[in-house]
């Protein structure tokens, strides 16, 4: 899988652009959700790091008239993160911890080991964090 690495001119202006809503969608890829999502678990704890990336994400599809927000995705990898950085080795940058994560997951498809396609674009998990159908997720509740 070719993994795109990221720089720290690249992740200060990924973090600025999310934090005014004004990042384009077409760079607010997985990498980036995955970028935003390390800094701000570094920063806060879980639950108020859950719901700064709540709320940016929903301003941004917003502004961007899009109604896709969907709340077992955003908690499912704002879990995969918190995880991650739970056995990251320390030492590192944020930048090196970033790309340590996008190397270590399958893109966006991790995802579809737990969940079918069916109940992720369903209303319930759009609405609410459900359990996966199709496995366990692999660490403890966030």
């Amino acid at each position: 899988m070719n993994v795109k690495e990221y720089s720290i001119e690249e992740f200060g202006g990924v973090i600025d652009g999310f934090e005014s809503a004004t990042i384009p969608l077409s760079d607010f890829r997985h990498g980036a959700h995955l970028m935003v999502a390390v800094t701000y678990l570094l920063e806060l704890s879980f639950d108020e790091a859950l719901l700064r990336m709540r709320a940016g994400l929903k301003t941004i599809l917003a502004r961007n008239g899009i109604e896709g927000y969907n709340e077992t995705i955003t908690v499912f990898w704002m879990k995969y993160a918190q995880s991650f950085l739970s056995t990251a080795t320390t030492g590192l940058t944020d930048v090196e911890l970033i790309n340590v994560l996008l190397s270590k997951c399958d893109g966006q498809r991790l995802i579809n080991e737990f969940y079918s396609s069916e109940l992720l674009s369903s209303q319930e998990a759009r609405q609410r964090f459900v359990e996966p159908d199709l496995k366990p997720l692999p660490w403890g509740d966030a």
